[in-house]
């Protein structure tokens, strides 16, 4: 449940309660207030009485169902608040922390189903808090079930499902950051590149080895991915392992695998008690071959639209006409006589087709808004088809009413 106390107050302190509390012969604020030091004092079952009374007197009121329930919870009556937190999860001011609320008291009461029905409700509804939700007790009946990673990765995402990971997500040069050998710091001249391909990890051993090939089967639908390993060759000639990844936001993988195949990781951690290799990396920048240029390199210079839709619909003429200039940076599109998005932009080539990943840095819309899309580059025209949103990547060069897209087809402007 939410932290005791922080809520109560911060509820006292944002709403205006003359306006929710008449005055009475009973004083509602003055219960209020002695409601408020009840429960900073850990007295529960007192400050429920006295909110049980004032909801007699005046039902209703939001402030009073939300802080009612949260009492009844912490005095461990948990059918009693389920009844209010449900009421209060019906206004805006306590929407979120009410269904949260809910989540925790059906996971003490083992109905682990409909806790994560309303933990999701919840973190629809904004809840973001992470420290709170991976520190909270009333979780721990059901902390080992595959959903509660899920809705961790949803808060992580910002409340939308992460895009499903593909075995090609995997392909290429990866540089390690930091590794952890049974609890032990790797040294920096001892983290290896690790080479993913279609078939193998290659983990090189060191300067005077042979580096480990380790043919590999993933688990992409579980949480977290799952690994198992097999050696093929290297200093030591045979063996399994199993192991664990999860990816950040920003594309770190974490790799954890316990060595001997004996025993699968249930979380990333490497201690010397269980003897498990921990690394985390990112991918290397690639190598341009030379004379070779980039798609992001192709992409610089000025272009005009030939064909842009928006949710299956043309854009308009002045959209048209406009010219998008594209550096190495951002993407400047006008959208008006005096307003333009500038929008910075990565690109990643190793897919097929390839990202792009756009941030607003001005413009008029919200800063820091996203939005993810594919392109490409085909007999010198440069094809952009994106999810205004950043919820979806498109997987497909078409803009529909049901998907929302944006697409345009550009050609180099003349000068």
């Amino acid at each position: 449940m939410k932290i005791k106390t922080t809520y109560f107050c911060v509820a006292l302190l944002l709403t205006n309660i003359a306006g929710y509390l008449q005055a009475q012969d009973d004083n509602p604020r003055e219960m209020f207030a002695e409601a408020r030091t009840a429960t900073a004092n850990q007295d529960y079952e007192k400050a429920a009485e006295i909110l049980t009374k004032l909801n007699e007197m005046q039902p209703n009121i939001a402030l009073v169902e939300f802080n009612l329930g949260y009492n009844l919870h912490a005095a461990g009556k948990l059918d009693e608040a389920i009844v209010f937190h449900k009421k209060a999860a019906k206004s805006d001011d306590f929407k979120s922390t009410a269904l949260y609320n809910l989540a925790c008291a059906y996971s003490l009461k083992k109905e682990s189903d409909t806790a994560f029905d309303y933990l999701k409700q919840s973190i629809d509804a904004g809840f973001r808090d992470m420290d709170q939700i991976t520190g909270d007790s009333d979780f721990d009946n059901v902390k080992k079930d595959a959903r509660f990673a899920e809705m961790l990765e949803l808060i992580e995402n910002d409340g939308k499902a992460p895009e499903k990971l593909k075995a090609e997500d995997f392909y290429g040069d990866w540089k390690v950051g930091s590794g952890t050998r049974a609890g032990s710091k790797v040294g920096s001249d001892r983290l290896p590149n690790i080479k993913i391909d279609k078939k193998a990890f290659t983990i090189p051993s060191g300067p005077d080895s042979d580096p480990f090939v380790m043919s590999y089967k993933l688990n992409l639908d579980s949480k977290p991915i799952t690994v198992d390993f097999k050696i093929e060759s290297g200093p030591v000639p045979e063996g399994n392992a199993k192991g664990i990844i999860k990816f950040s936001k920003d594309g770190e993988m974490t790799l954890c695998y316990e060595p001997t195949g004996e025993d699968r990781p249930e979380d990333f951690v490497s201690t010397e008690e269980n003897g498990f290799f921990l690394f985390k990396m990112k991918k290397a920048a690639k190598t341009q071959v030379k004379g070779k240029k980039t798609l992001a390199s192709k992409m610089e210079g000025k272009w005009k639209c030939v064909k842009g839709t928006r949710a299956g619909g043309e854009v308009t003429e002045e959209r048209m006409a406009s010219i998008i200039t594209i550096d190495d940076k951002n993407i400047n599109i006008p959208v008006g006589p005096d307003q333009a998005f500038v929008m910075s932009y990565q690109i990643d080539e190793s897919k097929s087709p390839a990202t792009i990943d756009m941030k607003i840095e001005e413009g008029p819309a919200p800063p820091e808004s996203k939005a993810i899309g594919i392109v490409k580059m085909e007999d010198g025209k440069f094809y952009l088809c994106y999810d205004a949103t950043g919820a979806n990547r498109p997987e497909k060069f078409e803009s529909t009413e049901d998907n929302g897209y944006f697409y345009f087809e550009l050609k180099k402007a003349e000068d």
